[in-house]
Order: C-alpha cells, then structure tokens, then sequence
C-alpha cells in the first residue's frame, strides 16, 4: 500500500470512531436528562402495540374491569405508542372531572363509555 491509501484508511476510521462516539454522547445525554413523567401503575405491554393484543371485541370490558381490580381506580394502558389514563369508579370519575376540572378539561378526546 502506497502512503495515501494508509492516511484515507486512517482518516475514515477516525471520523467513524468519532461519530460512534458523538452518538453515544448524544443519546446518553437525551436519556439522563429527558423529562420523566409520573405515570400511574398499569399493564406491561408489547413495545409500540402495548396492550392491542390483550383487548378485542369481545374481552374489552372485563379486561378493563380485570385490571381495574389490579392496579386500582386510576390506570394507564398503551395502545400504539399512545398514554391512556384510564379512569373508573364514580366516585375518582367525579374528583377527575368535577373536583379536578381545570387540570382536565384540555385532555385530547380519544374513547369515551358510553
């Protein structure tokens, strides 16, 4: 090998070694210093499906209740990379929307019980 090839070679792997590292400095930085929300507990899913699996026309209502008696009146469930707080009995429905109204009126519309 002439003396040219060896700089290139020698270029290239230190540009690759300093993006490999600049990565990892970015991605390291991005996870320490992320904000971390205080979910309520709920179900583990599938990543990016979470729970689509466990919930079909048929089962909804008693996995939903099944889970309820799990985790509690207040839940989380994922659905496709979505948060859903899932809220039940009447009386933690009535603090969340009535005695809680402000905090909550903003919230997207998403599914509702009929």
């Amino acid at each position: 090998m002439d003396q040219e090839c060896i700089v290139y070679i020698i270029f290239y792997r230190i540009m690759i070694y300093t993006l490999v590292a600049a990565s990892t400095v970015i991605l390291l930085t991005y996870f320490v210093f992320r904000k971390r929300r205080k979910w309520p507990p709920g179900p583990k899913g599938l990543p990016f499906f979470g729970q689509a699996f466990d919930l079909n026309a048929e089962n909804t209502l008693a996995k939903l209740l099944e889970w309820k008696q799990t985790y509690g009146d207040i839940y989380k469930l994922k659905l496709f990379g979505r948060n859903i707080i899932v809220v039940s009995g009447q009386e933690t429905i009535w603090d969340a929307l009535v005695t809680y109204s402000v905090e909550t009126e903003n919230r997207p519309d998403m599914f509702r019980a009929r």
